[in-house]
């Protein structure tokens, strides 16, 4: 019976100091988390000031070779071209799409480009189904690259920017720009302003 008091007893002493150093470990890699959560958010600060800082409209467009759906090249960077980053998730671009296909079939013969870039699909097909519910005609681009949404600012969806001829952003909606129907009217005169440019 002494036996198994004392083995218990060095059981629970055994128990104690591990829970003791499991709770310290667990204290400094939680100390280490946040300091690395700091420093994440430190950096993620410094770009979005960055990028803040940075003119916008009159900007150099930046150039990328992309792929669109149907295996067509396109390069983003040159206008006059309509460029619209959106999401297939995103109850705003469900909103804004039915207005894309208009504005291509009014604008293209005018000599404007039109590209959609879907930065976030919900599975494999899901940016080539949106295209076609929408009426979408247009190349559009289904990419993880989070070079290309950061270059135009595409930090919120549906993210409308217009490129000009000389190839410079000449226009980009605000995050406050009424969508759809509402907005239609403002993409259009930033459109004709483009072409008579």
């Amino acid at each position: 019976m002494t036996r198994s008091i004392i083995f218990f007893a060095l059981f629970v002493v055994g128990l104690s100091t591990e829970v003791v150093l499991l709770a310290r470990q667990g204290r400094l890699l939680s100390a280490e988390l946040e300091r690395a959560l700091a420093s994440l958010h430190a950096t993620q600060a410094e770009l979005a000031k960055a990028l803040s800082d940075r003119p916008f409209e009159g900007a150099a467009a930046t150039p990328f070779e992309l792929t669109a759906l149907d295996g067509e090249t396109v390069s983003l960077g040159a206008g006059p071209s309509f460029v619209v980053f959106f999401s297939t998730t995103c109850p705003a671009c469900n909103d804004d799409a039915p207005i894309w296909g208009d504005l291509y079939r009014d604008y293209a013969e005018s000599g404007v480009r039109f590209v959609g870039i879907c930065v976030d699909d919900e599975e494999d097909d899901s940016a080539a189904l949106f295209a076609d519910r929408f009426g979408v005609d247009f190349p559009v681009i289904d990419t993880e690259d989070p070079r290309v949404a950061l270059a135009y600012r595409a930090d919120y969806l549906p993210r409308r920017v217009l490129i000009d001829a000389q190839g410079k952003i000449a226009w980009a909606d605000r995050i406050d720009a009424p969508f759809g129907v509402e907005g239609e009217g403002e993409v259009r005169a930033a459109l004709d302003a483009l072409i008579a440019g």
